[in-house]
């Protein structure tokens, strides 16, 4: 997922955008009716960013534990 989340409507037409981090610190916002839909079919429209197969120091270190 890209750092932008956009919502769009069942004709494929961009409603709102949000913040990822917005989405998962604070997701009451996906319980009004159609939001979550709206949030899979935006993903599901957005195009793909390349593959980042690195990990930080802090996951890698976590990972050995």
């Amino acid at each position: 997922m890209q750092g932008l989340v956009e919502f769009h409507t069942a004709k494929g037409r961009t409603i709102d955008y949000m913040q990822f981090t917005k989405i998962l610190f604070n997701p009451f916002a996906l319980w009004d009716f159609g939001k979550l839909d709206a949030v899979v079919r935006g993903n599901a429209q957005q195009c793909p960013r390349k593959l980042d197969t690195s990990f930080s120091t802090q996951v890698q270190s976590r990972s050995s534990t």
